[in-house]
């Protein structure tokens, strides 16, 4: 999916948090986004992913303003991911579930992403329970689950050992080259930006 952001401005408390004239990702990039602290890569994650509507300025999709048909195809990963009190395997099946996918193929998807992931030793632990990072590989499991175009990333990989994250990496990669899908990294590691991401955009 590509995303085009035009004459975008952000504010909190009459303070500017973003100022983007323009700015565009490309379909089927993968996009690292850096910044200092504070410079807003997280409220522009939300933003795009429809989560934030105040703002003025305009956000194209493909060439159209947000529809439904958008946001069914839009992932994202929050830096903080919100897991629902239920079990690894229930969270990772929940987007295929309100999406009406039989159970059959549901529990093939979420199989495979538990394998992928190295989460089946922990499938049926609630995820309110896991550790940090356990937890970011179940909201990325979840958001893949469902097939996004967009793929939304706020320091997915920031709580996890340089191992683990550069399978995750790995995986996103195989998912990518799948898919062909538009992938914005929020990281402030440049030297992973660089492994990564086919490009990167700073903000200040």
């Amino acid at each position: 999916m590509e995303v085009r952001i035009q004459k975008l401005l952000k504010k909190y408390n009459q303070k500017t948090i973003l100022d983007i004239l323009d700015m565009h990702f490309k379909e089927g990039t993968i996009i690292g986004l850096l910044g200092d602290n504070g410079a807003g890569k997280s409220t522009l994650l939300k933003i795009i992913s429809g989560i934030e509507k105040d703002y003025e300025g305009q956000i194209l999709y493909n060439g159209y303003p947000l529809k439904d048909c958008h946001k069914q195809r839009i992932g994202m990963v929050s830096q903080k991911p919100y897991l629902f009190k239920r079990s690894v395997f229930e969270n990772i099946e929940y987007p295929l579930k309100i999406r009406k996918i039989e159970k059959k193929k549901r529990k093939e998807i979420v199989d495979g992403y538990l394998r992928e992931m190295n989460l089946e030793a922990i499938k049926g632990q609630r995820a309110d329970t896991l550790s940090g990072g356990e937890a970011q590989k179940v909201a990325l499991a979840r958001a893949l689950a469902a097939a996004p175009k967009l793929l939304l990333l706020d320091e997915t990989t920031a709580n996890i050992h340089e191992e683990a994250a550069c399978a995750i990496e790995t995986q996103l990669k195989s998912y990518h080259e799948q898919m062909g899908c538009t992938i914005i990294f929020v990281t402030h590691n440049l030297t992973q930006a660089e492994r990564f991401c086919d490009e990167c955009v700073w903000i200040k």
